[in-house]
């Protein structure tokens, strides 16, 4: 199977999504329905088509009708024959939960807990829906606004103290203490065990107080955070965790334990095809605090986007196993490597791909391809720019 296959992918269309970013994408009418996330890869809950001998047919039939061709070898046997990554297009108009994910054993653990017990890989309150990671990587389209990683203990004091906190909140005497990552374990693991009656007058007091020092930053986060979810825990995360702005062409990877949130902006989302979310707040879905305290890592860490390795128009984001490339195309043919599975998603203009043996294939704004690994190498012309996902040493 050495050609290059056009996908069509499925919309998510979950509330805290746009009318309107995806749509532009595609060049067309604002949506009826926010639509959040476009999944390109081979998801179970929801896998790209691919046009394939004529037909379009689902992705994850076709690997498991040619597992080797598509994935190379080596990636099927050591995947059973699944596509490891998916690439999303995230548009974000309000805030996602916070959230972090487990590393491997983590998440190998808990899946194998709550299969035993019985709980179905769909329930609504299952934690672990799979045995693998769910490492990201986030590329700004927009200019996109994150929460992300813990303040120092010492600034989260002072944060929390202008908005009138540190009276109604004791814990906050262990942010002094001399070891950084305990303070933080200390405070946080207080804070999320309070019930909930307990938190929600915590939460509406102190936004009472954060209104007279909006719009500063953080604070005017926690007054949009609380209008949408009052009384909620997350709605003091500002003041916990970094409010960080990534700048269009800016990348950010978020691995294991790390506490976070994506708040507004359109981006590419490069991950592990996982559904490991363990949620603290800003959600409607299911929230495990004591299984969210045995992931979370405990220790400052400030936000520090990724150094792309190349310059001019390639660049590569690489991070643990993923591997993101922006390619600006001109009218001059660019050449993309061959041997290894990957995903094509043109993003804005578009132009020709060409594998040297198949029909030239005209594509624009919206399209995506999967480029086997059978596939010896491809050359796009533009102008047009190209983000190519894949993943190496599985």
């Amino acid at each position: 199977m050495p050609e290059i296959l056009q996908l069509r992918n499925p919309v998510r269309n979950y509330p805290w999504g746009s009318h309107t970013a995806i749509a532009s994408l595609f060049g067309r009418p604002a949506a009826a329905e926010p639509e959040a996330e476009l999944w390109m890869g081979a998801h179970p809950q929801a896998a790209s088509e691919v046009f394939f001998d004529g037909r379009w047919t689902s992705l994850r039939v076709l690997l498991g009708e040619r597992p080797e061709e598509v994935l190379g070898a080596d990636l099927a046997a050591r995947t059973g024959g699944e596509l490891p990554f998916l690439l999303k297009v995230l548009a974000a108009e309000a805030p996602l939960s916070i959230q972090a994910h487990p590393d491997g054993e983590q998440a190998k653990r808990g899946c194998l807990r709550e299969d035993a017990v019985g709980i179905p890989r769909d329930a609504p309150q299952r934690n672990y829906r799979d045995p693998r990671p769910k490492p990201e990587i986030l590329h700004a389209l927009t200019r996109f606004s994150i929460l992300r990683g813990f303040r120092p203990p010492d600034e989260i004091y002072r944060l929390l103290a202008r908005a009138g906190l540190v009276d109604r909140l004791p814990e906050c005497r262990e942010l002094a203490g001399s070891d950084p990552c305990r303070s933080l374990e200390s405070f946080f693991t207080a804070y999320m065990s309070r019930p909930a009656e307990e938190i929600a007058g915590i939460v509406t007091a102190a936004v009472d107080r954060c209104r007279r020092l909006a719009p500063d930053m953080p604070y005017g986060w926690v007054i949009e955070l609380a209008e949408r979810h009052p009384g909620d825990p997350g709605v003091l995360a500002p003041l916990i965790l970094h409010v960080h702005e990534l700048r269009p062409g800016e990348a950010i990877h978020t691995g294991p334990g790390i506490l976070h949130a994506y708040l507004r902006g359109v981006g590419v989302e490069l991950m592990t095809s996982s559904d490991n979310v363990l949620r603290g707040g800003l959600t409607a879905k299911h929230v495990d605090v004591p299984e969210l305290l045995e992931v979370v890592r405990f220790e400052p860490q400030p936000p520090q986007p990724l150094r792309p390795a190349g310059d001019g128009g390639r660049r590569r984001f690489a991070a643990g196993n993923l591997v993101l490339d922006r390619l600006e195309v001109d009218d001059g043919p660019v050449e993309l490597d061959g041997g290894r599975v990957s995903i094509l998603l043109c993003t804005e203009g578009g132009g020709v791909l060409h594998d040297g043996a198949g029909p030239r294939i005209r594509f624009s704004g919206g399209d995506s391809f999967l480029l086997p690994a059978a596939l010896e190498g491809v050359r796009a012309t533009g102008p047009a720019t190209l983000f190519r996902a894949g993943a190496t040493d599985w």
